[in-house]
Parts: C-alpha cells; structure tokens; sequence
C-alpha cells in the first residue's frame, strides 16, 4: 500500500457521523473504506482479517509505504520498510460495505481522464435537486447547475445513471465499471463502489440551441483580462456585442466598465448578457481559441461545441 493512496482513501472515509467509518476494514486481500455513501478498495498484503482506525493509518501513511498487515492476539501490525507499528484492532465494528451478494453486471470500459474529472466544476451541491450535484451518463457524460453545462462523449450502457458526487473524488486511470441496481462499481488499481442517485435528470438537450446563425471567435487570455476588469464594476452581468466590446454596469451605482477585445471575429448581429463568474469557469477549461455559437439573446451560448452558458436577462 503506497504513501500516494493516502489522499484518494481519505476521500472516502473519516465520517465522523457512525463509528464504522472511522476505520479501514483488512479482508480478502484488500483494505476497504467508507464515508457512508460510498467505499474504495486497495490491495493489500495481510493475515488475518479486521479493523484498524484510519487516523492511525493515516499517521503511519503519511511518511511509510505498508508492506503488509497482520492480526494478532488483539492487535493490529503495521509493517512497513524496517518499521513496525502495532496498534489495538477495533473491536465490534459494524462495518456494511462489502456488498456481499449484489450482482454487478453490463461492464464496460472507462478511461476517467482529468477533462472528466472537470466536469465537477459545472456541479451544484443542492439538497433540494440533488441531481445538479452528480453526473448523468447517457449517450453522453452530463453535468450542469441550470446556468451552466457541459457534455462530452461517454462509452454506451445499458441505461441512463446518475452517478453519485464521488465520482470525482475518483483518481484518472482505467476502469472496468458494471453495475447493480443501486450501486456502480469502478475496478481498477484501486476499486470504488458508489451509490447511483435515484433522482430524474433534467431534460438537457431541451435548452441547447442547435440552430445557431451567429458566431463569435476570440482569444481567452484577452477575455480574461476583460472579465476580470467588468468584475470591479458588477460581478453578476456582463454583456458581449459583434465588435467584441465588453460591458459592465452597475445600474444602482451608475459605475460601468467598458473594454474591447483585441483579437475577435463575429458573424451576425449580437448582443447578449451573461454572468462573467460563470464565463470564467467554462473559459478555464477551454483552450486558448474561443468560438462561441448562439442564436438570440434568450438562448443559452455553445461554447467550444460541447459547453453551454445561459444568458442573463435583463
């Protein structure tokens, strides 16, 4: 067990809300966490079986590599590179996630690269609509917060999921994933099961706009820079027009910002508003050549062909 698993492990364990998830479970060749919702599973060298507080594991962790674990007489041995840490074993610990007797099935292949994981960033965590939190995956991977959104090619499966916000707590690498009827399971270096969230994803094809006769090109650093300026003024609405000029007002204040992009193409008349935090966010995972395709100022932006911003209204 390798010092760099210690991040991804603490991911997924440490709720302090139930005993069981403040330790590491040592069975069948793999040592296993949780944090409720979902569990990582990494191999592991042992003899015996049982539980070890994962604050203890962390420590040891932290500065050792763990060659093997063995139970003995009560305790717990660490071994490591001419270490050994012997600690008590937890004792009566109610630990549910093995999954004994859930069927996964319908495997395909995953190749979870760092544009994915980026999807987080187009993610709302939201008590009340609980789907903007996780990832939809459909024909394609979907994720969106309703002013924003992003979509991108996903291998095809038997049914549409919802999977759980700890997905991207996963690390990149390749996946063998099968699912049952609660559960998705990802098998790799390291094993993660999570829950898949039994909630109706909103209809997101509905608001992309495919008929598009209007086109905008520029340089991202040079929006950048014009953001950061418009965000002095109002960080909620700035507005965008077919000379690449770029506006901020702050109507209560009468404050405006306006600046023009130094490198810029368009084609058709445009006028359209839009929430410059946002624009941000989507511009960080874009390259340095920006298009942008829209239709009327109602209609959300394409953005790079696969991101969607929604317009302000005003």
């Amino acid at each position: 067990m390798k010092r760099k698993e210690l991040s991804i492990l603490s991911k997924f364990s440490g709720n302090k809300a139930v005993n069981y998830a403040m330790y590491a479970k040592i069975k069948d060749g793999f040592l296993t966490v949780t944090n409720l919702n979902s569990s990582a599973a990494v191999p592991i060298n042992h003899k015996g079986n049982g539980f070890v507080e994962f604050d203890l594991l962390k420590k040891v962790l932290a500065k050792n590599d763990i060659e093997s674990i063995i139970f003995k007489d009560g305790f717990c041995e660490l071994q490591c590179s001419k270490k050994v840490f012997k600690f008590e074993e937890g004792k009566d610990i109610n630990f549910p996630c093995n999954h004994v007797g859930e069927i996964f099935e319908n495997s395909v292949s995953l190749n979870v690269t760092s544009d994915l994981l980026s999807f987080k960033k187009f993610t709302l965590k939201d008590p009340l609509r609980p789907y903007f939190s996780g990832l939809y995956w459909s024909k394609n991977f979907v994720a969106t917060n309703a002013q924003f959104m992003i979509w991108g090619n996903a291998p095809t499966i038997h049914k549409d999921v919802l999977l759980h916000e700890d997905f991207f707590n996963i690390p990149e690498g390749n996946y063998t994933v099968s699912f049952s009827k609660k559960n998705v399971k990802f098998e790799g270096e390291i094993n993660f099961v999570l829950p898949l969230l039994n909630e109706r994803f909103p209809n997101y094809e509905a608001v992309i706009p495919y008929e598009n006769d209007k086109k905008i090109t520029f340089s991202k650093k040079d929006m950048l820079e014009l953001l950061e300026n418009s965000l002095i003024v109002n960080n909620k609405i700035s507005s965008i027009d077919s000379f690449g000029n770029i506006e901020a007002i702050d109507i209560d204040s009468g404050s405006e910002f306006k600046g023009k992009l130094s490198t810029f193409n368009s084609v058709g008349e445009i006028k359209i508003s839009f929430n410059p935090n946002l624009m941000k966010i989507i511009l960080a995972t874009c390259g340095e050549n920006i298009t942008i395709d829209l239709s009327t100022p109602n209609r959300g932006m394409i953005i790079d062909s696969n991101k969607l911003l929604m317009p302000v209204l005003i």
